[in-house]
């Protein structure tokens, strides 16, 4: 039996794949990042399965009761929220260990965020650096800014809604010469701002 990592829609329900729905549909197990919004996922494509829970705050627990299972016999796929596990999600441990046992572990590969916002923001994405998200701490934040801006290649951090316009301020104190923010992702009310730190945040 096999562990499957498997990427779900970062927002709008009609970017799964086909592989991802035959995944959740053929395995016994489904350990999620929050059971409820896995479940919205399962319903809306009338798929019931047995699910458990699997985040940061038990990933290591979950990743012993998922051994359990797959020894059993059982196959299992692993979700977070949206986007794939383990890129700013949890995942790593249970892959890790899991690899260490011997157990086979599958991609399922889906859409990103990182990526759906590159893909749209103007700039040559040949390289970049992905931050995760913005430290909440000025001084850190800073440091982060200073070490990165020199890449010379886009640099994509997640950051919540409540602190975008402090980031941007932040931003302000160095020479960023453009910005993509990116809202609400592939979903109804998808927002995509780009230009000058400047026009961003008069907007």
């Amino acid at each position: 039996m096999s562990l499957y990592i498997c990427a779900t829609p970062i927002g709008n329900l009609s970017d799964v794949s086909f592989r991802l729905l035959e995944t959740l549909k053929s395995v016994d197990i489904i350990a999620a990042e929050d059971t409820r919004t896995t479940q919205i996922l399962l319903n809306h494509f009338e798929i019931k399965k047995n699910l458990i829970s699997c985040e940061k705050h038990n990933e290591k627990l979950a990743a012993s009761k998922i051994e359990s299972h797959i020894k059993e016999g059982k196959s299992v796929a692993l979700v977070s929220d949206a986007g794939t596990p383990n890129i700013a999600d949890p995942g790593a441990y249970v892959v890790e260990l899991l690899r260490e046992k011997g157990i086979s572990i599958i991609p399922i590969p889906g859409p990103s965020s990182i990526t759906t916002l590159l893909s749209v923001s103007g700039q040559l994405a040949n390289q970049f650096k992905f931050n995760g998200f913005f430290p909440k701490k000025e001084s850190e934040a800073l440091q982060e800014i200073q070490k990165s801006l020199p890449l010379n290649c886009p640099i994509v951090w997640f950051e919540t809604a409540k602190r975008l316009e402090k980031t941007l301020q932040l931003l302000s104190h160095f020479r960023v010469q453009k910005v993509t923010v990116g809202k609400e992702l592939t979903k109804k009310f998808e927002t995509i701002l780009s230009g000058s730190l400047d026009d961003i945040q008069s907007q």
